[in-house]
């Protein structure tokens, strides 16, 4: 009978489990980083052609913008006025928010990404 070596094949599982959640994680930040970069595109193109207000110089409209934070703990989506008079627009309580976008887009999109997130999480 050949005399085999048993030790190679020997595997400890909590190393296995610790190169699979490491390569789970990296997969899983690296879809969510792409996710968030399709967002943030379609959050600032959807703010700046759906902004209610009138135009008279375009530069708040063009000013509108959606970017993204990578850190290790956390990837966040944020958009805003570029100028400060935007929240004017956003929250005065005679407008009765008539001109907010910031809000309308957050109400629009949140929900769409949290499940897009959520079916990557269930994918794993």
């Amino acid at each position: 009978m050949p005399n085999y070596r048993h030790d190679f094949w020997v595997i400890d599982p909590l190393d296995m489990t610790r190169v699979w959640m490491g390569q789970t994680e990296k997969n899983l930040r690296l879809r969510v980083a792409r996710l968030a970069e399709r967002y943030r595109d379609e959050i600032e193109a959807y703010m700046k052609a759906q902004a209610a207000w009138t135009d008279r110089t375009t530069l708040l409209r063009q000013t509108l913008y959606a970017d993204i934070d990578f850190r290790p703990d956390v990837i966040k989506i944020y958009f805003d006025y570029s100028q400060r008079y935007g929240a004017y627009l956003e929250f005065r309580p005679d407008l009765a928010g008539r001109f907010a976008i910031v809000n309308p887009t957050f109400d629009r999109f949140a929900p769409r990404f949290l499940n897009e997130v959520t079916t990557l999480l269930n994918d794993l």
